[in-house]
Formats: structure tokens, C-alpha cells, sequence
């Protein structure tokens, strides 16, 4: 006969198989894995957070995204009931044109390098936009990105203004100038300067406005206003961020034509200010929005993204974070997850009604 069909082998075998299966439910119910050097010890879990956070800004101490990077800081802390630690590390350096970097990426690679843990935070600007615009990278846009954003904070608009004496009183009749129009921004060449942001305005404004137009880079803000009031330059007009034409007019020195958004700003002082798009009756906002937001690396464990996207929407709704973004003279305008990956990558889709303004239709807090 046969071994395996001898009556008394058969029922060893399944005895064995029986006690083989003890062994392992045994095991299992222990906690071991079965593995080698395994002793039945559960790998510890560390909480999160258990250490300092950092917010790795690409701009200057003292500067609008610093402020408003150290608020949201403040607004994580209390959110959390004080149980967090959160610090911001500035970085003012920019990476020269020859490295193949835009001017302000810095720190937001800084942030991208440290460990995938979630103990550090980068402070996201336009600048990842100008990268996927003139196409010298794709890093921070594709599937395979270094970062992934978890918000967007806040957006501010840029405006067109000319002197305050100036005869032209609209958009048409700028548009109806004798020869090109002469249009000054900040396209700044030093290398502690912080954004570009209203000369890539200006272009969008002057493409709008179909007319040939001569830019007169300066490399501040109050350069541009010295420009446009310096009358052997000749400037017909100046493109500057909405916080610099309300401080500009408040002092006298300018009036504002129109703003490049989708919509009238709320700010009294802007009541009567028409959009360029009323005012060309364009299809789109004939402009880009500037915009702070956060991001983390990549590689961040899922269940840390969330933690921090869940604290900093709880944080952007507390009062005192509102309030440091309106004395900067910015928009509070939250948006994440899908929506945000389309503004990152499409930044005219900022104005689109497919991507909520204020993100009504998101709960703030959500990563989804």
C-alpha cells in the first residue's frame, strides 16, 4: 500500500497540520510576525508631532510671505492648543539664472530636501507657476513632484495705475495712446530682490491689451512708482501688487484703472475700480494672482499629510490669522487638494467658476 494512502500516515498528517496551525494562530495572537530576530515586539509608534516643525519661507524676514507664513506658525500652535512647536527659517538668497532655477526657489527646495517626515513645511509662491509657464522644469508639477501642496492661504491681485494727474482716465484710452505703451513693473536683477510677480502681470495685461508695449523694468515697487512719476522716462502706466497700489494711493501718488482679477476687490478704496476684463471685455482676468500657500515632500507618510493639512485649515479660520492677512493687504482664499493641483498648474484656472473663489463648496481642513 501506498504511504500516503496508509490510514495511520494520513491521520499523523493531519495531526501535524493541525499542530502547525496552533503554532501559527499562536503566533499571530502574540503579535510576532514569524520572521527571524522578530521576538514578539510591536515596532513603536511615535506621535505625531513630537518635535519642532518647520516652515521653510523663500522670502525674507520681514517681508509680506514672512508675516504671513510666521501667522499661520502662530495659528497652527493655538489651533492645536499649544501642543505643537512650529518655526519659520527664512531664506533670502536666490539661485542665479545659469543653475536653471527661478528667482525665489530656494527655499522651497530647501524644504523639499529634508527628511519625508513632516516636520518640515514649505512655503509655496508663484514661482512654482512661472516654472511650469516657461517650462524649465516640471519637478514641482507632475506626478512626480518633490513636493505636494497641502494649501493655498491667500491670492492678491495686481493693478494697473497711472499718476494721479494723469490725463488718461481708462483702459480705452490707453489702449488709444500714440505708439507703444511704455509700462513699467518689477523685474528685479538683484539677487536679494522677491519676485517677479508683477512683471509677468504686466505681460499678461499688455497681451490682453493687444497693443505694443515697451516695459520699463524696475527693481522695487517704489522704483516702478519713481519711473511712472519721472516724467523724461516717459511710463504711461505701472503694474503693481494690489497691497503697493493701496499704500501708493493712499499717499496721493497714484490712481488705480482697473484690477487684474475676475472680480471687483472689496476694499473701499477700489469700489469704483473696474476689472480689466469689464473694461476690455475679455474672456479671462487678463492677469495672474499672486498667492502664498504650504506644501511637504512627496514622500510624507499620508496619515502626517492630513494631520497637518486638518491644523492648518483649523488654523486658517481663527481670527487673528484673518486679521494679519488683511493688515498685509492680502485675500484670505483657501483651496486644496484637486483644486489647488489645478491652480498650480493652470494659474489662469485661479479665476475660473470651476475653482471656487473662497472655496465654499471645500471644508477647510480636508486634504480631499
Amino acid at each position: 500500500m501506498n504511504d500516503t494512502m496508509n490510514p495511520i500516515n494520513a491521520a499523523n498528517n493531519v495531526s501535524l497540520f493541525l499542530r502547525s496551525m496552533i503554532v501559527i494562530v499562536a503566533l499571530t495572537l502574540s503579535g510576532c510576525s514569524g520572521c527571524f530576530g522578530c521576538g514578539g515586539e510591536k515596532e513603536e509608534v511615535k506621535p505625531f508631532p513630537d518635535k519642532v516643525i518647520t516652515i521653510h519661507c523663500p522670502k525674507p524676514e520681514g517681508s509680506v510671505d514672512d508675516r504671513i507664513a510666521r501667522a499661520i506658525a502662530i495659528g497652527i500652535e493655538r489651533a492645536e492648543g499649544g501642543s505643537w512647536n512650529v518655526e519659520v527659517v527664512n531664506y533670502s538668497g536666490f539661485s542665479s539664472a545659469p543653475s536653471g532655477e527661478v528667482k525665489g526657489l530656494t527655499g522651497i527646495r530647501q524644504g523639499a530636501r529634508e527628511p519625508a517626515d513632516g516636520y518640515s513645511i514649505c512655503y509655496v509662491t508663484p514661482e512654482v507657476q512661472f516654472l511650469h509657464q516657461d517650462e524649465l522644469t516640471r519637478e514641482f508639477t507632475t506626478g512626480t513632484a518633490p513636493i505636494t501642496f497641502i494649501c493655498r492661504l491667500f491670492t492678491v491681485p495686481a493693478v494697473v495705475v497711472v499718476p494721479r494727474d494723469s490725463a488718461i482716465q481708462n483702459v480705452a484710452e490707453l489702449k488709444a495712446l500714440d505708439g507703444n505703451l511704455r509700462l513699467a513693473a518689477c523685474k528685479y536683477e538683484d539677487p536679494e530682490a522677491t519676485s517677479d510677480f508683477e512683471f509677468r502681470a504686466a505681460i499678461e495685461f499688455a497681451d490682453a491689451l493687444g497693443k505694443p508695449t515697451e516695459y520699463v523694468p524696475a527693481n522695487t515697487p517704489a522704483d516702478s512708482l519713481a519711473k511712472l512719476s519721472d516724467a523724461s522716462i516717459g511710463v504711461h502706466a505701472a503694474v503693481l501688487s494690489f497691497a503697493n497700489a493701496r499704500a501708493a494711493m493712499r499717499r496721493g501718488d497714484v490712481r488705480a484703472l482697473c484690477v487684474l482679477d475676475s472680480r471687483r476687490l472689496d476694499d473701499p478704496a477700489f469700489a469704483s475700480v473696474p476689472t480689466a476684463m469689464e473694461e476690455l471685455e475679455a474672456s479671462g482676468p487678463c492677469g495672474i494672482l499672486y498667492f502664498g500657500g504650504l506644501a511637504v515632500s512627496t514622500a510624507t507618510p499620508r496619515d502626517v499629510y492630513f494631520k497637518l493639512a486638518e491644523a492648518c485649515g483649523r488654523a486658517f479660520k481663527t481670527g487673528e490669522f484673518r486679521d494679519e492677512l488683511d493688515a498685509v493687504g492680502v485675500t484670505a482664499n483657501w483651496l486644496h487638494g484637486k483644486n489647488l493641483r489645478l491652480f498650480i498648474e493652470n494659474p489662469k484656472l485661479a479665476f475660473a467658476d470651476d475653482i471656487p473663489r473662497l472655496a465654499e463648496t471645500q471644508t477647510i481642513g480636508s486634504a480631499e
